[in-house]
């Protein structure tokens, strides 16, 4: 779980150009012997027929937060704008690479404390930073284009205690899960299953919406990350190293987040919950309303410091969702269609 986590953290692949990690992807689902298909706008699906034609999507966004460059100031200067959620606060003295014509490393820069003016009570705004690399005008715009992606570092950190850290573990964390249980399946069940690694989520949940048009899952589960504890959150209940977080919400259906609530409990996997009063972040809103809609169940996996370089989580919390959702796929039986119909 841990190499395939890597792997994925330390492929560049922004919302809109996820190509080099649908590749890895591709390879891995092939090699957990599933049908593989795409779409015109980038989702793969990994399949494994079962006994029956009923389908069980399990959705993960391959995407990532990323930025582009907006524009050319002097002195080899780039001005650059976000895809997706960033915190401006935390980019000055980031390191970045910009995907141009050939790799090329920057750094992002403000004015420094000793030659502003005033008292500062703001953090920086998008028009007060840049990025440096070096280059002179003419070098840079011979490499470099308006529109052209820029990461942020690809680094897998191992800290302590299980705990790893870096770029995109939303949603490689969600990804990897894909992948693992895919490659541990080795009976049919009855279920057709659906691994959906879709694109677009950061910047409007867009896969999301196209998968399950095309998939026309019977059910779905949505796979992302969520808030795990820091200090200053008192009221923050969900936690690193306390298992996989299942969802609470009109999003979620209760029939089937019930039935994963007790197949934890079953199987002796600690879990959290995690409270939604409407549609948050992730996929499992666009899944839900699909179509005629679909009992739709979210789990996710706590991490630290989302949408920023170093984002944290703990490789237990992955391997126990990993461990709930085969448990799920092995005991999930047709006839739960029945009760998730409200009538």
């Amino acid at each position: 779980m841990k190499k395939i986590l890597e792997d994925l953290v330390k492929t560049f692949s922004p919302s809109g150009d996820e190509e080099l990690i649908r590749r890895k992807i591709k390879r891995y689902f092939k090699g957990a012997g599933l049908e593989v298909k795409t779409d015109r706008i980038g989702n793969i699906w990994g399949i494994r027929k079962g006994k029956k034609k009923k389908v069980l999507m399990i959705e993960a966004h391959m995407d990532e937060i990323a930025l582009m460059v907006s524009y050319f100031e002097e002195r080899g200067f780039l001005r650059f704008t976000t895809i997706g959620g960033f915190d401006p606060k935390i980019l000055p003295g980031t390191e970045v690479i910009i995907h141009g014509k050939k790799k090329i490393k920057g750094v992002i820069s403000s004015i420094p404390p000793h030659l502003q003016t005033g008292k500062r009570t703001k953090p920086w705004s998008m028009t007060e930073i840049f990025i440096d690399t070096g280059l002179n005008d003419l070098d840079l715009q011979a490499n470099v284009r308006v529109g052209d992606y820029i990461s942020l570092p690809k680094s897998f950190i191992s800290l302590k205690n299980s705990r790893v850290a870096g770029a995109s573990l939303d949603n490689r964390v969600g990804v990897s899960l894909l992948v693992d249980i895919a490659q541990s399946l080795n009976k049919v069940t009855d279920f057709t299953i659906v691994f959906a690694a879709t694109f677009g989520e950061e910047i409007g949940l867009r896969g999301g919406i196209t998968s399950s048009y095309r998939i026309k899952p019977d059910i779905g589960i949505c796979l992302d990350v969520s808030f795990g504890d820091f200090p200053g959150q008192p009221n923050l209940l969900t936690k690193l190293g306390s298992g996989p977080i299942l969802s609470i919400g009109p999003v979620y259906h209760s029939v089937f987040q019930n039935f994963i609530k007790k197949t934890a409990k079953r199987k002796k996997i600690k879990f959290q919950h995690e409270i939604e009063n409407r549609p948050g972040g992730t996929n499992a809103g666009p899944i839900q309303l699909s179509g005629a809609g679909i009992a739709v169940a979210g789990i996710s996996v706590p991490i630290r410091n989302m949408h920023s370089p170093v984002e944290v989580a703990d490789l237990n919390d992955i391997k126990n969702t990993s461990k709930l959702i085969k448990e799920v796929i092995s005991t999930l039986k047709i006839s739960i269609l029945e009760k998730v119909k409200c009538y």
